[in-house]
């Protein structure tokens, strides 16, 4: 158990007790009938004040450590000579209001001064240390005095038998600030373990207690007695600490002394002094080293010591320890008594205070002389044992364990330099890490001598071989220390060597593996490039035949083809696929060539290899990314033309059929646009697999690009495609778990047949896709099969398109205003602007069949524009004739709202033409603006920020989301004529429409309703509330001229 733990476990016991004893020594009390003794009070008042008195001087006296330093124990103090003074005086004076004001306000004094235990500890001057303890004596002494002659004046402590409630007022304070000034203790002691905490955590708990208990007692009753037990029992514990106090300072007394011991017989000399210089110990190794007693040194200075040198050196290492060195160790001479220089080795070390401030300096000297005395001769033999060597003709050479050269014989500086010395022997060193690493072992302990062979750059820049003859050099305790080396100069006659062997290096070195075996085919020679490649060293092939390394899956004819050339005298080539000795397989290109001797006798067999596995791998992938969907792995339309011309050879040898299906999913963009292209992607990686899970082995499927997904399905008639078709539009509606997101997705197939729709792969294609294009615009998620009818409708729409690339500059194109009428008096309030064409040869073409065109071209935003602009310019006209102002509505497409520029557009439109922007609404559709309604918000928003009206165009015909409708800056919803063309009959069209106007007023906004044709239509219409109306039962769109006429002729026709 830890010393702290016991501590408090003791304590805590302690605590315990004294409730226990306190409680005891009242019913002691009882037992002699001692309650009300005035002197047994005194005692018990006086002894704990002169118990609290004597420790908090104790504490100023023997706790300053000369630092001045007042901690919370110094504060403890002062709140105790406090409670001591005026409970010395609250002891000798007679019960009455006195005798009890002085007892509560000494209590308070005291434990408003324990709570400065929170103040910051900090060093103070030697004058307010000392004069604190006397402050709070006087003061407390001045506030007794006070009390004691101001009686008359006080209020009457007891009131009934009882304590008044301004005494328990002040005693409670008393108890909470105790309580809370025990705080700083407890975290003390918990958190930094400094057991003499507990102490005074304990005095503050027991003094706070009394104090509380002082509420619930009367004078001489079981309680008064009981509180003042427990505040003795507090100061009782300062005996605990003192006690301890003093076990701990007779055990540093002991310590003290065995170090003192220590020093005073160390082998060292030891010398200790201020920093000033004056010495403060000399031991007994001292004076035996230097010839001064004790009695000669001590307070004098210590440059008696110093040769002129010792002195600079020690300026300078004193002048490190004061910078934040902690111990400085040098060599130097010192000078003794009778004059003899004395060379030492010195360990300088600052001697710090509890505040860590440097007070002194403490030398440790050693005596080296014999050290000295023994380098030199050592020094001498070794300039002997030099001079023998430098008469050797080889070179000899000796590093440390840096492998830094520190000597070398005249050989090796003639042969190195006379640099070398200090040079790491790698500076000199030409050749293989390897190499340079082989004499590793002498440096880790190996007494062998090593032999190795190396290039070497000679002083003059020549690189020579040298042969060294290597082994360990260790220290007297046999530790490494380095390596003595021999070497000789090889040079020349490894030159022969090197020429044999060129060739064979050559071979070696090849990047080509070479493989060279016997007359019966059994390896003899590999060569690096084999190895790297196979993984199969020398050891491991030779004496065994090549077939060691087949893996099966070369063609036996190869093999049959090798030996028959080399039967022949002739050389093969080829390829092999071979496995390695790690089991992986490659592709080798091989050619093998047999080697006869001089008088023709075969001899051996060479082969060449040559690693080709990459390269084909290369061949297969460029092969793929030209037929293969890189993202899907499904054929391309590369691959895709040559199966559907294929299975058009097949059909037409066997007089068959095959079908050719166009896939494109529906809205597919969407998803890209609002999740991402990376979702996209894996959504079409996952349809992938579905589909080729869905269709027959035989079957093609191949991906050209984006959504679109070709299918060939050989050998089947119309209703298998159909069957095939409807289990793919099946699977395909299954939702997708794609990265925490759901998706449902359907598809629109167009199908072509082989060879009633086509019989060229260009002419299917274009039939399929047609017919899908045929399947969207009949609701998607459904197919189709190609007719001439689509052919027909492909037809027109192409010359329909090419002519409306013209209309505008032809002036084929014209705009009709339909009037917008207020329904509670049948006057005009606006006109909607509709766009008409007039082909010369086609004759009218209705918006229904050339809008959407416009829309796929593109030629909408031009066409949009120019209807914008004439309408604009139209309602300024009516202005400057004089007529009343009306508001001229615009229909937008999705092509020209989702335009980024179209505010600028309106507005450039409008100040160009300098129509108010109040007089223009443009109407846009609810599926338009339900699309993408966060980008819809900012349109209007800036639409609107420019005074523009938006209304919402066919309403009920799409999905619209009342959240998203209270966002939508409109004014206005136009209430579709599909609703309107049955509403006299058909309750639910009459619900909707009912539903419409309720909440457009209900969101603050007006209803219109369009294509009004009867007066029934237009009674319900005004019954339910709609504002305005339009349609032929007021006038059918009229051209500008005959708008006019209309505005001013007002006809209307009356409701009744």
């Amino acid at each position: 158990m830890k010393i702290e733990t016991a501590i408090f476990y003791r304590l805590v016991v302690l605590a315990a007790g004294t409730f226990l004893v306190s409680g005891i020594g009242v019913k002691i009390l009882q037992m002699y009938g001692l309650m009300e003794s005035v002197p047994l009070h005194v005692a018990l008042e006086t002894s704990g004040s002169f118990i609290a008195l004597f420790f908090s001087f104790f504490i100023f006296k023997f706790d300053n450590n000369n630092n001045y330093y007042l901690s919370r124990f110094h504060y403890v103090s002062l709140s105790l000579i406090a409670i001591a003074v005026i409970g010395l005086f609250h002891a000798i004076s007679l019960p009455g209001t006195m005798f009890v004001w002085l007892y509560t306000t000494g209590m308070f004094i005291g434990s408003l001064l324990m709570l400065t235990v929170f103040i910051p500890e900090r060093r103070v001057s030697y004058f307010v240390y000392t004069a604190l303890p006397l402050v709070s004596a006087v003061i407390s002494v001045i506030i007794a005095a006070l009390l004691f002659y101001m009686h008359d004046m006080l209020p009457d402590p007891i009131v009934g038998g009882k304590f008044s409630n301004s005494e328990i007022f002040v005693s409670n304070l008393s108890a909470i600030f105790f309580f809370l000034a025990s705080i700083p203790f407890a975290y003390y002691y918990r958190q930094k373990h400094q057991y003499e905490d507990i102490y005074f955590f304990a005095l503050a708990l027991l003094l706070s207690a009394a104090a509380f208990l002082f509420q619930y007692s009367m004078l001489w009753g079981a309680t008064w007695w009981y509180w003042h037990f427990i505040r003795l029992s507090g100061f009782f514990f300062l005996l605990l600490y003192f006690i301890r106090f003093i076990e701990e300072k007779n055990q540093l007394f002991i310590n003290r002394e065995i170090q003192s011991s220590i020093i005073e017989f160390s082998a060292d000399a030891i010398i200790t002094k201020s920093m000033d210089g004056l010495i403060l110990t000399w031991n007994a190794a001292a004076e035996s080293l230097f010839g001064y007693t004790a009695d000669e040194v001590i307070g004098k200075s210590v440059s008696i010591l110093y040769s002129p040198s010792a002195a600079m050196m020690e300026r300078e290492n004193i002048r490190q320890i004061r910078d934040g060195a902690s111990v400085k160790q040098f060599e130097t001479v010192f000078i003794a008594k009778n004059g003899a220089y004395v060379d030492v080795a010195v360990t300088l070390s600052p001697i710090k205070d509890s505040s860590n401030t440097i007070i002194g300096l403490s030398k440790i000297v050693r005596d080296i002389t014999e050290r000295k005395k023994t380098a030199e001769a050592f020094n001498r033999l070794f300039l002997r044992n030099e001079a023998i060597l430098d008469s050797v003709p080889d070179i000899i050479m000796q590093v440390d364990n840096d492998k830094k050269y520190i000597w070398a014989n005249k050989s090796g500086i003639a042969f190195f330099g006379d640099d070398v010395i200090g040079k790491e022997a790698s500076y000199y060193f030409e050749g293989e890490q390897d190499t340079y690493e082989t004499t590793n072992p002498l440096f880790e302990g190996d007494q062998n001598i090593i032999y190795v062979e190396s290039f070497q750059r000679r002083c003059d820049g020549e690189i020579r071989l040298l042969a060294w003859w290597c082994r360990a050099l260790n220290d007297e305790n046999g530790h490494p220390i380095g390596a003595l080396s021999t070497a000789q100069d090889i040079t020349e006659h490894k030159q022969s060597e090197r020429e044999l062997r060129k060739l064979s290096q050559a071979i070696e070195q090849s990047p080509n593996s070479v493989i060279i075996t016997d007359s019966e085919a059994n390896i003899e020679y590999v060569n690096a490039a084999f190895t790297a490649a196979t993984g199969y060293t020398l050891d491991d092939v030779i004496g065994k035949n090549p077939r060691l390394f087949q893996s099966g899956k070369t063609s036996p004819s190869a093999y049959i083809a090798l030996w028959d050339q080399l039967r022949e005298g002739k050389s093969w080539h080829g390829e092999f696929i071979n496995r390695g000795k790690d089991g992986n397989e490659f592709i080798e290109e091989v050619k093998i060539a047999p080697i006869y001797q001089t008088d023709g006798s075969l001899s051996h067999y060479m082969a060449i290899k040559d690693d080709i596995t990459e390269k084909k791998r290369t061949e297969e992938r460029v092969h793929y990314l030209a037929n293969y969907d890189l993202l899907t792995g499904l054929p391309n339309r590369v691959q895709l033309i040559e199966r559907i011309t294929y299975f058009i050879n097949v059909a037409k040898r066997h007089d068959g059929e095959f079908a050719v299906m166009f896939l494109d999913l529906d809205h597919f963009k969407d998803i890209n646009d609002m999740l991402g292209h990376s979702i996209g992607d894996i959504l079409l990686i996952e349809l992938a697999k579905r589909i080729q899970s869905t269709i027959r082995e035989e079957d093609t499927v191949s991906r050209l690009g984006g959504d679109e997904f070709i299918f060939i399905l050989p050998s089947t008639s119309v209703h298998g495609v159909a069957n095939v078709v409807e289990k793919l539009l099946e699977t395909i509606t299954k939702p997708f778990s794609i990265e925490q997101n759901e998706l449902i997705v359907t598809a629109s197939i167009g199908i072509a047949i082989y060879p009633i729709d086509g019989t060229d792969p260009e002419t299917l294609l274009k039939n399929a896709d047609t017919a899908m294009y045929q399947a969207k615009q009949n609701g998607r998620n459904n197919y189709r099969f190609f007719t001439k009818a689509m052919q027909e409708t492909l037809a027109r729409n192409i010359q329909l398109t090419n002519a409306l690339r013209h209309a505008l500059e032809k002036d084929e194109l014209h705009v009709v205003y339909q009037p917008q009428v207020d329904i509670s008096d049948a006057h005009i309030i606006g006109a909607e602007a509709l766009l008409r064409w007039n082909h010369p040869e086609l004759g009218a073409i209705s918006p229904a069949e050339f809008i959407p065109l416009a829309e796929e071209s593109g030629l909408i935003l031009p066409i949009g524009e120019w209807v914008l602009r004439t309408a604009v310019t139209q309602a300024k006209m009516w202005i400057d004739s004089g007529f009343p102002p009306i508001i001229v509505a615009v229909n937008l497409s999705a092509v020209q709202f989702r335009h980024p520029h179209l505010p600028e557009l309106v507005t450039t439109i409008l100040e160009e033409v300098g129509l108010p922007p109040e007089y223009l609404e443009l109407e846009l559709t609810e599926a338009v603006a339900m699309h993408d309604p966060k980008s819809a918000y900012a349109i209007m928003d800036n639409l609107h920020d420019r005074g523009i009206r938006m209304s919402i165009d066919d309403f009920g015909t799409g999905y619209s989301s009342l959240s998203y409708l209270k966002k939508f800056k409109v004014y206005k919803l136009k209430i579709d004529q599909s609703f309107i063309r049955d509403i006299s009959t058909d309750p639910e069209d009459k619900a909707i429409v009912n539903a419409v106007i309720s909440m457009a007023h209900s969101l603050g906004l007006k209803a219109i309703a369009e294509g009004v044709e009867t007066v029934e239509q237009l009674k319900y219409l005004r019954e339910q509330g709609c504002d305005e109306v339009q349609g032929y039962y007021f006038s059918k769109p009229l051209s500008p001229e005959s708008f006019t006429e209309f505005i001013t002729a007002q006809v209307t026709k009356r409701i009744d």
